[in-house]
């Protein structure tokens, strides 16, 4: 297959290490790195989002960087020892590392997937795990709290090691640090407002962070302005004691791509009217075309129906039901990242008397957890509604292979 692995190195050599991207969302921060190092062109970025792009807003294994596509997380994980253990048959001895993210260990997937890495003594194979504490619907410990995620892992058998997650140090010392008969897993402990102190203001719910209006945007663009200043001054102090021409002509274009980054423009994306009902920036002549319908609705049928209860699996802004979990939490349940589980959990309520409303992704209620549709819902003709969103057709970001 060809993928966008090439970015990263010669993923052909033996003796080099691959890089397994898990939370594709982050797609934009991969392809920000490849271009600081050199290995993309900063003109990728005039295609990012755009119909037709491999530089997908949510990566697939086209996109560049990209080894895999994982849309649905928790699968590269198991792809990853799958090509951990391919390489060890072939003699390799370069390593497989895996970037995750905490959230991943709401979803059962994850664990096979680690249980099977130390049944199979898959020692090549790392995993370095952003642990923020955050997934889409706020604090991990509000919606599916995972617990102490170093004990568990250390019980399935893995080797752990704890770091700092800003200290890049500490990351590189646990990464090298492995033995080659069991997994190593790296939890990097993290803030996700590190560094930028006014996301402070929108804690806990730190996902699809919009401007407000113009008067934050202008905060941010300052924000912005303020710290390509530093990354400048900093590159100044640098050539000041540097005296290799290699050492100048570096730090030069990191001013020039500070610079480009600078003179990209910022544009807001929210609009609402009134009464709270989402608009598009899109209008048909002089009317504003409503794109949340259902949401608008919703809290209404719910109202009306005491036995509905409406589930999500961390997309419940997204899937236009924070309505009926702000104003009827007792209709309302979070199932965390775990979509096949919410499945024949659903189908449990349905067959004490409930009607359960099932919401998320498009691709979240068919291919992900199939199965569980059929012989938890669908064999038994249970009354649980699936209602899914993104279906990649007019939707943001719905050119992204991985949500189709």
């Amino acid at each position: 297959a060809i993928t966008g692995e090439g970015n990263n190195g010669d993923f052909n050599d033996p003796s080099l290490d691959r890089l397994i991207f898990s939370p594709v969302h982050y797609a934009l921060v991969l392809y920000s790195l490849l271009v600081e190092i050199g290995r993309l062109d900063i003109a990728a970025f005039r295609r990012y989002n755009k119909n037709g792009s491999t530089v997908e807003l949510i990566g697939a294994e086209h996109s560049p960087g990209h080894a895999v596509t994982a849309g649905s997380l928790s699968q590269a994980l198991s792809q990853a020892a799958g090509i951990a253990y391919a390489r060890r048959l072939k003699g390799h001895t370069g390593r497989v590392v895996v970037y995750m993210s905490d959230g991943e260990f709401q979803e059962g997937q994850t664990w096979e997937a680690i249980q099977c890495a130390v049944f199979h003594k898959i020692g090549n194979l790392s995993a370095v795990v952003d642990v923020n504490g955050q997934q889409c619907d706020g604090k991990m410990s509000d919606i599916t709290d995972i617990g102490n995620l170093a004990s568990k892992l250390r019980a399935f058998g893995a080797d752990v090691k704890e770091v700092d997650g800003h200290n890049v140090a500490e990351i590189e010392a646990a990464v090298k640090s492995y033995n080659d008969v069991t997994p190593t897993i790296v939890l990097c402990y993290t803030d996700p407002c590190k560094g930028f102190p006014l996301l402070q203001k929108r804690a806990p719910k730190l996902h699809y962070v919009r401007f407000k209006d113009e008067t934050e945007k202008k905060v941010w663009v300052d924000v912005l302005s303020t710290m390509d200043s530093e990354v400048k001054t900093d590159a100044s102090i640098s050539n000041a004691n540097s005296n290799t021409k290699h050492r100048l002509e570096e730090n030069s274009e990191n001013e020039e791509r500070a610079a480009k980054r600078q003179a990209l423009p910022i544009q807001a994306t929210s609009n609402l009217t009134n009464n709270g009902i989402e608009t598009s920036p899109f209008k048909a002549g002089n009317v504003e075309l409503v794109t949340r319908p259902h949401r608008s609705h919703l809290v209404d049928w719910i109202k009306l129906h005491p036995k509905a209860i409406v589930l999500t699996a961390d997309l419940t802004s997204s899937c236009e039901a924070d309505v009926v979990r702000d104003n009827l939490p007792d209709q309302y349940l979070s199932m965390g990242m775990a979509e096949q589980n919410m499945m024949s959990f659903a189908g449990g309520l349905a067959r004490e008397g409930f009607h359960p409303y099932i919401h998320t992704f498009g691709v979240f209620v068919t291919r992900r957890p199939f199965d569980q549709v059929a012989m938890s819902i669908a064999v038994p003709n249970l009354p649980v509604r699936l209602l899914g969103f993104l279906p990649g057709l007019t939707t943001p970001g719905g050119d992204a292979s991985s949500y189709r």
